[in-house]
């Protein structure tokens, strides 16, 4: 199963933040070292594999691997969590994800978003309504969806593998293609056995 793309916190204990001074800016300190439940980006693969016993990584493109857990020991600390999703490029992580089960306690996007804003130590500058709701900064974007995740990716890397990703990708050549079309057409009349019209 994957993640849609978001996450969210269960109890304020549980999601955890960083820094002590009470922030002015979503783009602060507080939010580029912002927790979601012990886990913050940057973190080594290493260091995320030794917390979660038996955590599979799949290799991915543009040297990234993936790695997913559901079942965790540590009952309190991930209270309410469904799955988790660790993305790292490089060894480093870039991006977290996590999808919460019906036991989450806030009743709507405001109120989450408000709690996520407050465990972080950070001004709640979120914007969105309906489904998601997004806080962005040139490093840092969070994102919560009414389907009870929450994402929080590293902006710079995450654009860097989008870029890496389509330099790899050959543009179209219309020619080619045509050509291309030709020979595949040429092969399959001249590969046929002949055929003989009766009258």
């Amino acid at each position: 199963m994957k993640i849609n793309t978001a996450c969210l916190i269960i109890f304020l204990c549980a999601i955890c933040a960083s820094g002590q001074s009470k922030s002015t800016d979503p783009c602060s300190t507080n939010f580029l070292n912002a927790q979601i439940h012990g886990f913050s980006l940057g973190m080594t693969k290493d260091s995320v594999s030794k917390t979660l016993d038996g955590l599979k990584w799949e290799n991915q493109i543009n040297n990234t691997e993936t790695a997913k857990v559901s079942t965790f020991k540590d009952k309190q600390r991930f209270k309410g969590v469904r799955q988790i999703e660790f993305r790292v490029f490089d060894n480093v992580l870039y991006q977290i994800l996590v999808a919460y089960d019906n036991t989450l306690q806030s009743t709507n996007l405001v109120t989450f978003t408000g709690d996520i804003s407050k465990s972080w130590k950070i001004k709640d500058k979120w914007t969105g309504a309906g489904l998601f709701m997004i806080l962005d900064c040139k490093e840092r974007f969070a994102m919560f969806t009414g389907l009870k995740e929450l994402v929080l990716s590293d902006s710079i890397t995450s654009e860097q593998i989008s870029k890496n990703e389509k330099a790899k990708q050959k543009p179209f050549n219309r020619k080619i293609k045509i050509d291309e079309m030709k020979v595949k057409l040429l092969n399959r009349i001249t590969s046929q056995p002949e055929q003989r019209i009766k009258n």
